[in-house]
């Protein structure tokens, strides 16, 4: 069992890099998602990876506010996890991205 936790919470991880490299990849902003159960948010340079968990199993959502922030909410609406800030692109990501 034990060693099947650790299997799964690798995958996990190896899901969340290969999703913020592909969003960066790409030049996009992030990655929202909620295939992977475990809700939360992880970052990488100018990308922010976000997994609204499950409404069925942990009852957990991705809400953003009038300003554009993002939470994580239980089916209460209480905050349990807040968009971290991202740290800024490299410059020369930044700009092959658009061409």
């Amino acid at each position: 069992m034990k060693n099947q936790v650790g299997a799964a919470r690798r995958y996990v991880e190896q899901f969340e890099q290969a999703a913020l490299h592909q969003a960066a990849r790409e030049g996009l902003d992030g990655y929202i998602g909620g295939h992977i159960h475990k809700a939360g948010f992880a970052t990488g340079p100018g990308v922010l990876y976000c997994n609204d968990g499950d409404w069925v199993e942990h009852c957990t959502a991705l809400m953003e506010d009038s300003e554009g922030r993002l939470s994580l909410i239980d089916w209460q609406g209480r905050v349990i996890d807040l968009e971290p800030a991202v740290e800024p692109r490299p410059m020369a990501e930044a700009s092959l991205a658009g061409a």
